[in-house]
């Protein structure tokens, strides 16, 4: 299945285009991370895009937010706690690129620090789940796509993968894992991000392949309807794909028994009518 012409041009003035204006977006959810610790009594903790250390001691020096939550710039740089106390450095080298996990192994690496013998492995992200107390988590793959690495890594340059050319295919460039999360919790059924569907994007930056989440949603024991909450993290179209599907000539909701939560207007995609479901 493709997208026709006016999803084109959407996903084309959106994905390729507006992602570069919010670059230096920084912090995410800072604004209303800083909102609901004026509301409530315990501590809020903000996590998401904390790269910058000047950034994060503005934000504690000028609202109720207590704590930052990191786990990306930590598998990168696992002394960048110290760095900071030390004033070695203002900003983590993690580029917010989401390979740190090796399929099928039980640890994650930045990719940037991988030994040979891993990097001859990377393939997608496989399906697996992780219990975490009362919740169970199941990463489901959708898809995968090949990239130029400068358009998906914005802080990257031609130069830096110059030198890392073996984290790149014949024509140069990186592979992208496309998913869903499945998260179980007492009777709550929740998929965070719904993966790019069963669809194919073909641009100069780059080819995306999507379709496997309901496949891999059975495999995991459940059927769309089984789904109570879907979570948007942000409006791209690797991340909202299977919102709807076609059902008896008529477009309906993938997963008709569940509500759906964003933030109002959700970063750079605005609001979800703009996908004209």
């Amino acid at each position: 299945m493709h997208y026709g012409r006016e999803s084109w041009d959407w996903f084309h003035s959106t994905f390729c285009v507006k992602i570069i204006l919010e670059k230096n977006k920084g912090i995410l959810y800072k604004h209303i991370g800083a909102k609901l610790a004026e509301m409530v009594k315990v501590p809020i903790i903000v996590t998401g895009g904390a790269r910058n250390v000047d950034e994060m001691n503005e934000i504690l020096n000028n609202s109720k937010i207590q704590y930052f939550g990191l786990a990306r710039p930590l598998i990168c740089e696992s002394d960048l706690i110290k760095k900071w106390k030390e004033g070695k450095t203002k900003k983590a080298k993690c580029v917010s690129c989401n390979s740190c996990i090796i399929p099928n192994k039980d640890y994650a690496t930045c990719i940037f620090n991988r030994k040979e013998k891993d990097i001859e492995r990377l393939e997608p992200a496989d399906f697996k789940s992780i219990k975490m107390g009362e919740y169970k988590i199941t990463y489901l793959p959708d898809g995968e796509g090949y990239t130029i690495p400068s358009f998906a890594y914005l802080d990257s340059t031609d130069e830096d993968w110059n030198k890392k050319k073996k984290y790149l295919n014949k024509e140069g460039k990186s592979l992208m894992s496309i998913w869903s999360f499945l998260i179980e919790y007492k009777t709550e059924k929740i998929l965070f991000d719904l993966g790019l569907g069963d669809k194919h994007f073909s641009l100069p930056e780059g080819n995306w392949d999507g379709g496997d989440i309901l496949e891999n949603l059975k495999k995991a024991g459940f059927d769309r309807k089984d789904i109570t909450k879907v979570i948007y993290s942000h409006f791209h179209p690797s991340h909202v794909g299977w919102t709807s599907i076609e059902e008896n000539g008529k477009r309906v909701l993938t997963f008709p028994n569940a509500n759906y939560y964003s933030t109002k207007t959700n970063g750079i995609s605005g609001p979800i009518k703009l996908m004209n479901l």
